[in-house]
């Protein structure tokens, strides 16, 4: 591998390491609601991420940009199932998801703060033992 393939490499790693799952598990729910009512163009947008993503991929991604590929030709009920699974596979996926482009800015900053209020937010306090009166 040379050093720029390297580089490329690391730095595509390093940019999903700070991936947080809860967060890209909402953000997927939201794409499967466009996907809902627009699955020609939210499927068309991932195709042509899809394609410039090839162009970029790596040994370790290249599946899972072959699997999304199958997906995105299968029923939009199986895609949005896998996509939003919260399984491992569902997981793996949306570390390489294909659907830049397809959430607005203010649903994107929206997503996040949602994610960030959870994560920031202390569990409540236990609940009080009852009184044996």
């Amino acid at each position: 591998m040379g050093l720029y393939s390297a580089r490329r490499e690391a730095a595509t790693t390093a940019r999903y390491d700070h991936f947080q799952p809860e967060e890209a598990l909402r953000r997927h729910q939201v794409i499967a609601e466009k996907l809902r009512i627009a699955p020609k163009k939210v499927r068309a947008r991932a195709l042509r991420n899809l394609k410039r993503m090839r162009k970029h991929c790596t040994s370790e991604n290249s599946r899972f940009l072959d699997r999304w590929l199958l997906l995105l030709h299968c029923s939009p009920n199986h895609l949005i199932e896998v996509m939003t699974s919260v399984t491992q596979e569902g997981h793996d996926l949306r570390r390489y998801s294909p659907f830049d482009g397809v959430l607005t800015k203010a649903e994107l900053l929206a997503v996040s703060a949602a994610a960030q209020t959870r994560w920031t937010v202390s569990p409540p306090d236990e609940p009080a033992e009852p009184n044996d009166a």
